[in-house]
């Protein structure tokens, strides 16, 4: 039946027999398996010879006036796609533009097929996990998705959605992007097309690709879906919420009030209930509010615990991730309080943060820090299994409350975690060993916390190497600083041992040599900090104020080495800072009261010698 067709249409259009005869046997050949586009059983991989030979001979069928028959066309195009499956990339996608300019110049209308082949070879290459990946072909699929608007043909919507979809996620321009996706589903309404409910849920959920515009963007969706009379869907909501989430951080309040409009909206239509995928949103949303630049971060701490509880009322189980976004959110905050905490006690007028409602930050940190101990005792009563990111937030949580809160041996705790995590055979990445080793330097030097110490940080720093990672400079700053703390020679010389190993690219990092400077300021060995001060501009550092203020500490029982530091650093084009100005000032008394006192045992030994002898004499 297929060749009496092709002989029947070869006649119509006066296109020899014998070229309708080998046209026939060729489709033959591979369109009974290949058919489907991602089939790759039965059928061998297309070559680019063989794409240049079937443009040639659509070529030469026009130039000697046969008009080719579609069939020829598309299949043409057929092979672009299993060129492009098959990981050619651009040069697959561009045959195809070139077999469609053929048919516009042959006056051959394109069908659905053809433009469908075109569509699905963009998406494959666009998308391809192999090296021939071009995010070019993404923008050209959707070129050919406005053509089709302007010539009123409706493009098929499944490919339309992929190509967006795809397209929002891999630009590396996001507004950019959202706005040239809008323009594309604006060109389809304009042409009388109706996208369908996947093409806005795309739309939306491109919107949370950028931070700062992502709520008016996906606003901007939502009055479209509107005007077009398609009601949103689960999805649509849930995608709001996320925009709401991804904008958090930089709008605040306004982004938890938005994400609650949401979920109240839901509550309201009665068709959809918030699910567990929502009320995760909406927990994320209240933890990056909490990092906004103008935000009180204990509010939305505070509030993303209490959406844990609603979302319990509602017979919501929560999930690993919704435990997870909950120690993370408080892990962040604990990191945001603690920086408030330090401009506090840099300004003039306090020396105790305050946050919230008169509750200082020691009680904050208290409170916090068993939320999160607590949400880890319920995912094992639960048979919740935490992942990597769980394990990492409670290890940076006890990091956190190490660092200001006494007490408990937090060390012991981060240690015991990292069993768990091992337990799970769960692999341990840069972030858990940073939050085990400031966990270590920060308990080191307590009573109460026996199991840290150098001898602690140095198996950390083993096993980082053995698990296959390289250490990053934190972890090796955290472990001079864990010798600092300590205040033994031996503790000092072993992290020396430490740096002298790093290969001299790694060692360039001021912070490094400041904190073994001061591993060095700590035990005394002001000799080791000059010559480490030297050894870092050798190294090609350039010293820091740190590093200057270290250095002056360590020699602050001499005057003139303490005052040409002061020098050096002001030539150096750093500015003085109260700091070292307190530092100067304490030498140059320091300077005066020894001589002073020192003048002062002199009197009171040569008066002590007098006595002494008068006693003798009338003895």
């Amino acid at each position: 039946e297929e060749s009496e067709k092709q002989r029947k249409r070869a006649e119509r259009e006066h296109y020899s027999p014998k070229d309708t005869e080998l046209l026939t046997a060729r489709w033959r050949s591979y369109s009974v398996v290949g058919r489907l586009p991602h089939s790759s059983v039965g059928r061998r991989s297309v070559s680019l010879a063989d794409l240049r030979s079937e443009l040639a001979m659509i070529e030469l069928a026009a130039s000697e006036g046969r008009n080719p028959p579609i069939a020829l066309y598309n299949d043409a195009l057929h092979r672009c796609l299993r060129a492009a499956l098959d990981g050619m990339g651009m040069p697959a996608v561009e045959h195809a533009l070139q077999v469609l300019q053929l048919m516009q110049v042959a006056g051959v209308a394109a069908n659905h097929n053809t433009f469908r082949f075109i569509l699905d070879a963009c998406l494959a290459v666009g998308t391809s996990d192999k090296p021939t990946k071009d995010r070019q072909a993404l923008r050209w699929g959707l070129t050919i998705v406005e053509n089709m608007c302007d010539l009123h043909v409706l493009p098929p919507l499944v490919t339309v959605n992929q190509l967006l979809k795809s397209f929002l996620l891999e630009d590396q321009n996001p507004d950019t992007a959202f706005e040239r996706a809008l323009g594309v589903v604006e060109g389809m309404l304009a042409a009388g097309l109706e996208p369908d409910l996947y093409t806005y849920n795309a739309l939306v959920s491109g919107c949370s690709l950028h931070e700062a515009s992502a709520i008016p963007n996906a606003l901007r969706v939502l009055e479209l879906m509107r005007l077009s009379h398609v009601e949103p869907d689960l999805v649509t909501y849930n995608a709001l919420i996320h925009a709401c989430a991804k904008s958090a951080a930089f709008t605040g309040s306004a982004a938890v009030e938005q994400a609650e409009r949401v979920l109240a909206l839901m509550h309201a239509s009665g068709r959809f209930k918030p699910n567990i995928i929502s009320y995760n949103a909406v927990m994320q949303t209240c933890g990056r509010a909490a990092l906004a630049p103008a935000e009180t971060s204990a509010d939305w701490i505070d509030k993303m615990l209490a959406v844990k509880e609603r979302m319990q009322a509602d017979r919501v189980v929560p999930d690993v991730r919704s435990y997870t976004t909950l120690i993370v959110g408080i892990s962040k905050g604990l990191a945001r309080i603690a920086e408030e905490g330090r401009a506090c006690r840099r300004s003039e007028y306090s020396t105790k943060m305050v946050s919230h409602g008169g509750v200082g930050y020691g009680s904050l940190v208290d409170a916090w820090t068993l939320a999160a101990l607590g949400l880890y005792v319920e995912m094992k009563q639960r048979n919740v299994q935490p992942n990597v990111f769980t394990y990492n937030a409670l290890i940076a949580v006890c990091a956190k409350a190490a660092v200001r809160r006494r007490g408990r041996d937090w060390n012991a705790l981060a240690l015991r975690i990292l069993r768990d995590m091992e337990g799970a055979k769960l692999q341990a990445t840069d972030s858990t060993f940073v939050g085990l080793m400031e966990v270590c330097s920060a308990s080191t030097g307590r009573r109460e916390c026996r199991s840290a110490g150098m001898g602690t940080a140095l198996w950390l720093l083993d096993k980082c190497y053995a698990a296959g990672l390289e250490p990053t400079p934190v972890v090796h700053t955290m472990l001079f600083n864990t010798a600092r703390r300590e205040r033994t020679l031996e503790a000092v010389l072993g992290a020396q041992e430490v740096f002298n190993a790093l290969p001299k690219k790694r060692r360039r990092n001021k912070h490094l040599y400041s904190s073994l400077m001061s591993a060095y300021s700590a035990v005394g060995r002001w000799q080791e900090v000059v010559e480490l001060m030297e050894r870092a501009r050798a190294d090609g550092v350039s010293p820091d104020r740190i590093m200057y203020s270290v250095c002056m500490e360590a020699t602050g029982h001499d005057k003139e080495s303490v005052l040409r530091l002061h020098r050096e650093m002001l030539a150096d084009g750093i500015e003085d800072t109260p700091e070292t100005q307190r530092l100067i000032q304490r030498v140059e008394s320091y300077q005066f009261s020894s001589l002073r006192r020192r003048s002062v045992r002199g009197d009171r030994d040569r008066a002590r010698t007098d006595l002494t002898s008068t006693a003798a004499q009338e003895a």
